[in-house]
């Protein structure tokens, strides 16, 4: 874990990071990237996980997006608001819309809806940048966000799209590049728990 240890100290360069902020929150009854946790926002409390481990930051979001910021008085000056490039077809959208913009080889990717999930996962998926793809498979459930992706992946994210198919599982089973799977036993490794990868779908998960 030297390298880990080692990026600890100082803001990650090489690799971007990104908030994925454009979900409809349909099942949580209201927009979830406002609603409060222990006095934060849920999109305030990713801000600050991606402050602590990227220079560069980004947050994917639909147009308009900067009106609610205002509206919620939230100061989110030192991200990067990306816009979907395309409409209703998920968080592929966001992902090559970021992609397309980053200077870096790649970057790490999370939901704006997982409160608990701890910078180390954010460190540690920053280390495999020689990849095109790393994830999460946890107990036989692929976990297409938190990962890293790279732009390299933007022509075959195009083609997807070009024929409809959105998943990002797709992309990962699919795929036939450089891609790495993670398991339960890096997260052990870590000292992270796979409850920490839970993700706010209702305000019963709270």
């Amino acid at each position: 874990m030297g390298k880990l240890e080692e990026s600890k100290k100082t803001l990650i360069k090489e690799v971007a990071g990104a908030i994925l902020a454009g979900g409809k929150s349909r099942r949580f009854g209201s927009d979830k990237r406002f609603f409060k946790l222990n006095d934060k926002t849920l999109l305030e409390i990713m801000c600050e996980k991606l402050r602590s481990v990227f220079e560069t930051k980004y947050i994917s979001t639909e147009k308009n997006f900067e009106a609610k910021l205002s509206q919620h008085k939230i100061e989110i000056s030192d991200f990067k608001i990306v816009h979907d490039r395309y409409d209703d077809i998920g968080p592929i959208s966001g992902i090559v819309s970021v992609l397309y913009q980053i200077s870096q080889i790649g970057c790490v990717f999370v939901p704006c809806d997982m409160p608990f999930l701890p910078e180390k996962i954010l460190f540690f998926l920053s280390e495999f940048k020689d990849f095109d793809i790393v994830y999460f498979n946890l107990n036989g459930k692929i976990y297409p966000i938190p990962a890293y992706y790279s732009k390299n992946l933007i022509p075959e994210i195009e083609k997807m799209i070009s024929k409809g198919i959105f998943a990002l599982k797709y992309l990962i089973q699919s795929y036939r590049g450089k891609k790495l799977e993670l398991g339960e036993k890096d997260l052990e490794k870590l000292g992270v728990r796979i409850e920490d990868m839970k993700n706010i779908n209702e305000i019963k998960d709270i």
